[in-house]
Order: C-alpha cells, then structure tokens, then sequence
C-alpha cells in the first residue's frame, strides 16, 4: 500500500521539527503526496535535527568565511549581515600646538588619534529593491527616505544584488581587481572612511532594513518549495502582501514554510506532485455521518468503526508566547502572550519566528496557536471509508458527526489498502477553533530615533583684545554655530590649504546671528540711548535677555558687532529668532575706533559667558601669518566645507588707545601733552588704584602730524603719560609756534610694539 503520513503526529510540542509548533502546524502539511517529495521538501529523517529560522540570526553582525546566505523576503525586514571584506583600521593623528603665557610661553603639543575603517558587508541573495535604513550599534544613522546621506564621516555604497553589478573600486584597489569578485547575486553594502569615535573605535554590529525582491506570501511559498524540488505549489488562496521574512540559517523548506503557516494562519495538505498551503478556515468536505465509516473488505471482522483518544492536559501548555518581527518597533524583536485562565496545564510553549508582524496580529496568531495546541490533544483512529475517499490527504479537513457533535477532523494520515478501503487518523478541531482569530495588542513604546543630520557650522575668527585676564597671549578666538540641531564642530587649520589639523573642538553652540539694520555712529563714553540694532540669530531656539545697567558695566550681555564690542542693556523679541537691542554701551574694550566702520549684514557674536568660543593660544611665530581654516560640523566630510582665510594681528598684546588727550601751552609756546592710559588687561577698576600696565615696561610714543594729516613730521618718546613739543621743534617742523598742532599717542609694547593711537588737535 501507499502511505501519506505526517512525519510530526504525536508530540504536542512538535520538536521533530525543531519547533515548538510541529503538532498543530506540522499536520497541515503531512508527507504531502509520497516520501521522495516529503524528504525533497522536508529533509530526509534518520534523527536529524534541522531549526528553522530565528531572530537571533538577524540581530548580529558577524565575520564567518562560507556562511549561509540568508534569504529575504517581503516588503521590508531588518537584517544583520556579515562581514565579507575589511582592510586594517585607519589611525589618524591630530596634533594640536600651542604657547601659553605672555609673549607666547613655552610651547605645549597634544596629539589625539581618531579611527576609521573600510569594510563590506553581505546582508542576503538579491536582487533587493533597496536598502531604505541603517543602524549601527542600534542607532539610525542611514535613511535612505529622509535625506541623502549625510549623516556619517565617510561613503556608503549599496550593492542590490543584481547579477550584473560590478565589483567595487575600493575591494579591487585593495585585493586586486583580478581577484575581486564583484558579489553578485548578493546584497551588500561598502563602508569607506566610517568614522570609529561613536563606536568605540571599532566596527560597530550593522544592520539593516532590506524587504525585498518578492512582497507577496504566494510568490514566496513557490520560491521556498521550488528550492526542495518541488514543482507544483497550490498557494493560489494564500495570496496576501507578506510584511516581511528571512532564511538566515541552513533548514529545510518544510520549516521555512511551516514558520509562515503559523504566521499566516495557513494550513497545508498534499496533491499530486507537491503541497497546496490554503487558509485557516477554507470548506471543507462536510455532513459526514458516522454510519459512512466503517467500510469492511470482505471477510474482515467486525470492529469499532472508530476510537477517539484524549492526551493528558498537564503536558499542555498554560502559557505561550510568540516572538516576531514588530515593524512598529522598528522591526526589532516583539513577544505577545496567550494564557489560559482557567489555570489547567503545566508547560509553557514559545515561538519565535523571524516574521513580520504588527502586534495584534502576532496577538492573534498566539492565541490561534495556543488554541490549536489544546484542541489537538483529542484524536480520532480507525475511521476506516469506502475507496470513493482515497483522494483524501493529509493536512485536508472533514467534517463529520461523532458521538452526537459535528466535529471538524483534520486529517493525519491516510493509508489506501490493496483493496481500495481508506483507513484515517485525523485530529479533533473542536468548535470554531479552526477558524482566523483578531485581537488587539499594545506594541510598546519605542523611542523615536533622529538621524543625526549634518547641520553646517558658521565659524568666526576673532581678532580681538583680550576677553579674560587669562587670555594674555599671542593667540586669538574662535566661534561656531549653527541652525536648531547643531552640536559640534572641529576647528581646523591649514598653512598650504590641502592638509588640515585640528586646533580646536567645540562642543557647544555659540549665539551668533547677523545685523538686519546697520548700528550708526554714536558715542561710547556713555550709553548710547538713541541707536538701535535688530539682530536676527541664526537659532532660532537661542536667545537674548535684558539686564540692568550695572550689569552692562559689569560685563553682562557684550556682543561683537562687526569689529566693534558693545554691551546692550535691552533686547527684544520682534520677530521669531530676531531681537532689537537698545541701551547701548559702545566701543567696550578699546574698540572705540571701530564704532564708525559699520555696514549692512554684520556679524553678530555674543561674547558673554564665552559659551561656543575658544581662544587659540598660538606663538607669536605665527603673528600676521595667512592660514585657511574651516569648522567642520559632526559627522560632516572635510572635503565638503569651505575654507576661510585669516591672518592673527595678536590684537590681544597691542595696548588700548590713550584718553583725554589735552595740551597746555607756557608763555614761551612750549606744547605740554597729557593723557591718561587704559590697560588692555581686563579688570576691575578702583577710585584708589591706577589699572594694571599690562607691559613689562611703560613707554609711549607721540606723533607729530602735518596739518593736513598726510605725514609725521616729528616723533616723541615718553615714559610717563605726558610729553612736551617744545616752540624750538614747532619752529622746526612749521618754521614757527603753532596755535594748534595735530597729534597722535600710542603706548607701546614690548612684544608688538605699537598699540592702537589716540588722535587729537590741541
């Protein structure tokens, strides 16, 4: 005779199959239409082991030389991959220079190293549609919906898996082009120049969202049993989108087939030549009374015309629970849960599939599942039909009445005797159990993940007088910032504008903005009550604040407004990210001279606090040196900013202009000039003391200039604030005493010689 058998009958939680599901899923598929096929489909048995699919495969990243390509299908799915192709990691130094104290100081060298790393990884056959996400280390730094790539230090490529791609670039430059293959077939992505730092600096475990080349469940089902050989598949009425699966492991087809079964709600049974798979819930042949069974071959004796038995239910589970890909959870892991409230059974069942789900559908699936578990437990033998039902397979469904009930029999095994008799064994479907369940299920919450978007930084170079006391040195100050969003940026310095070093890191934003009304000239004795200035901020999400009067003085709210610095005492907001500033105290810090060089569209950089601004400590080797700098934001390439060009004046060593300027003259014509000198050292100033020199010693030199202020024609050296043009040298430089005569003084430095000068007619 011809046996159809299910190679998982008995065991409730089906490990034959290296699943817990094998009873309840395994006997809709049976040994389908005779053992060659069952053993093409299904694997040969013989004690071997054989696992489906499981989520742990498509979480890691792995470096395995002849690992199994995985097989994807769907709509989307989230794969890890394996790591097919790397070239040792990059080490880069950065070495950043610098002199401390007055005069430039001794010299102080701190070198940083950062990594990046070339690498390739293999993610499943192709051809895919597409790579729509990635995460590294579980964070999203791809999504290929959002943005072009701008989100990582370095360049990504995408390899389909078509059979046409060519081999990369980099892997030829690297191994050799005669030696590279160009992976086709296969689905993989290049990583050149990832930056390691977020990472601790090694190649972080990749994932990533791929799908997939077939989005329909039938289309798969064909795919899958066309691999084992067999060539007709009826999965016509299965027909749905498929959210998404994977084959990450060596297993049979039975058990990928199988894991979309439970998925699905499907049910198989057996025809000629292969397997139909079909819905929970189809017709089936129905009405049969009991009085049909019990066909005998002649001479045979009498016998029950069938028997039922019930396993034990504390071998049942309680509680089961389902692991499946949950595409609210960003196709990470989600696990639903069935119990039973009765508190019958002992065991618990788990189920982890590696299919895409939505909550309440896995939900659903559960409890169908832990439903089929029960009902399964109730099995009928011995139903013995006339040849008419030889055509009966297993995995098919009848429905007949036993023992006063209409109970649905779904068939286990169907032998056909040399006399055309068909004796069954079928499981017991109580009630409606057989049909599709719904459910709700809450999928948790999951944080929503921002790609970290390059925002471009604007940087300033300052070249300023000394904003701190500590500040006593040849360099000068940096300030970057940028729109909502922006983080960090590295400051970087070129003598030759093609190599680059880092000199500074800033890793906070500073307030900067540009002046949407040019600021007027105007006192700086005092506060300035009639000017305004309207500043637009280039973050919106910053903002300016009003103080008093003493905290003005104090130094509260000073900004750099072109090249002059001024203090404000009152700020308002007029529009969104754009304030007027008013109650301004001009030309703060010897900035005095600048008050009458503005323009339209000026910088705007608030000093205060020092937030997002450093002071570069060079040497003063490098005074009125040309250099190219630029401020490169997080994750952004080098190569995709533009460079600025700027020269250090070491404003910061020049002494402030002198004040008060005044002349008396004696009845003999002599010219006797004062003033009073200011430090360019901050601090605080007492009635009782004079302010720091700020200079190893004290010298000034003063100007004699011609009336039409085109020439010096004399110049006087002085040790303390005060000199004398005598009528003899007026006579000499005019050819007789002036009644007024044009002067210039400026106190001198050491270091860098003259400061800013103080003009005046006396």
């Amino acid at each position: 005779m011809a046996t159809l058998a299910l190679s998982v009958v008995g065991s409730v939680v089906g490990g034959a199959i290296g699943g817990p599901f094998g009873a309840a899923i395994g006997r809709g598929l049976g040994a389908l239409a005779g053992s060659a096929i069952d053993s093409a489909l299904f694997g040969s048995g013989g004690g071997q082991r054989v696992e489906g699919p499981r989520l742990a495969d498509l979480t890691v990243t792995t470096s395995t030389y002849g690992a199994a390509i995985p097989l994807a299908y769907g709509q989307r799915i989230r794969m890890g991959g394996n790591i097919i192709w790397a070239m040792p990691l990059i080490e880069t130094a950065s070495t950043t220079r610098s002199r401390g104290g007055k005069g430039g100081g001794k010299r102080q060298t701190s070198t940083t190293y950062s990594y990046s790393a070339n690498f390739a990884v293999a993610f499943c056959e192709g051809p895919v549609a597409g790579i729509r996400r990635i995460w590294a280390d579980g964070k999203l730094f791809y999504d290929a919906t959002a943005s072009p790539l701008q989100n990582l230090t370095g360049d990504i490529r995408v390899y389909t898996g078509t059979e046409s791609q060519a081999a990369d670039a980099l892997i030829a430059a690297d191994i050799g082009a005669a030696n590279c293959p160009a992976y086709r077939g296969i689905c993989y992505l290049v990583f050149e120049g990832l930056q390691l730092a977020d990472f601790a600096n090694r190649i972080p475990q990749i994932t990533a969202e791929i799908e997939a080349g077939s989005a329909d469940l039938t289309r798969t089902l064909h795919s899958l049993a066309s691999r084992a050989g067999v060539a007709t598949t009826d999965a016509a009425s299965a027909a749905r989108p498929l959210g998404g699966y994977a084959v990450a492991r060596p297993t049979s087809a039975r058990a990928a087939i199988e894991e979309l079964m439970l998925a699905y709600s499907l049910v198989g049974c057996a025809v000629p030549g292969g397997v139909a798979v079909k819905p929970r819930g189809v017709a089936a042949l129905g009405g049969m009374e009991a009085e049909a069974f019990g066909a005998r071959a002649e001479g045979d004796a009498d016998a029950d015309r069938w028997t039922m038995a019930r396993a034990e239910e504390n071998g049942l589970p309680r509680e089961l629970t389902l692991t499946h890909m949950d595409p609210a959870r960003d196709y990470q892991p989600g696990t639903v849960r069935s119990t039973r409230q009765d508190g019958s059974g002992l065991a618990k069942a788990a189920y982890d599939i590696a299919v895409v789900l939505d909550a309440a559908e896995a939900k659903a699936r559960a409890e169908q599942a832990h439903r089929d578990l029960w009902a399964a437990r109730n099995t009928v033998e011995n139903l013995t039909l006339p040849p008419a039902f030889a055509t009966l397979q297993p995995g098919e469904s009848l429905e007949v009445v036993l023992a006063g009930r209409l109970r649905r029999l779904n068939i286990t095994r169907a032998t056909v005797a040399a006399s055309g008799l068909v004796e069954i064994a079928a499981a017991v479907e109580q009630g409606v159990t057989w049909l599709p369940r719904t459910a709700t299920a809450d999928p948790g919450t999951l944080p929503v993940q921002d790609i970290p978007r390059v925002v471009p930084s604007t940087l300033h170079l300052l070249d300023l007088p000394m904003l701190r006391a500590e500040d006593d040195d040849a360099g000068f100050y940096v300030a970057a910032g940028g729109p909502s969003g922006w983080r960090a940026a590295a400051i970087l310095r070129s003598a030759d504008g093609v190599s680059y070093e880092e000199i500074a890191y800033l890793d906070a934003p500073a307030v900067i903005g540009t002046c949407q009304t040019t600021l007027p000239t105007g006192p700086w004795a005092y506060f300035d009550e009639a000017s305004m200035l309207d500043v637009q901020l280039l973050n919106p999400d910053d903002e300016l604040e009003a103080v008093s009067e003493a905290g003005v003085l104090a130094g509260a709210n000073a900004a750099l407004v072109g090249e002059e610095i001024i203090g404000f005492r009152d700020a308002v907001l007029i529009a969104p990210g754009t304030y007027r500033l008013s109650g301004l105290l001009r030309g703060r810090l010897g900035t005095d001279d600048r008050i009458a060089t503005h323009g339209p569209g000026e910088r705007f950089v608030l000093l205060s606090g020092a937030l997002g601004l450093e002071r570069i400590r060079d040497g003063l080797g490098l005074r009125g040196m040309g250099r190219s700098y630029k401020a490169v934001s997080l994750w952004q390439e080098e190569t995709a900013v533009a460079a600025a060009s700027f020269a250090n004046t070491t404003r910061g060593l020049a002494p402030l202009s002198p004040v008060h300027l005044a002349g008396v003259r004696d009845e003999a014509g002599n010219l006797t000039i004062t003033w009073i000198r200011r430090t360019r050292i901050p601090s605080a100033w007492a009635d009782d003391t004079d302010v720091p020199l700020g200079e190893a010693t004290e010298r000034y030199e003063i100007d004699i200039r011609n009336a039409a202020n085109t020439a010096t024609l004399r110049t006087i050296s002085s040790t303390s604030p005060a000199a004398t043009y005598t009528a003899a040298e007026q006579a000499a430089d005019f050819g007789a005493p002036q009644a007024s005569v044009r002067v210039r003084v400026q106190q001198i430095s050491d270091t860098v010689g003259r400061g800013a000068a103080r003009e005046a007619i006396l």
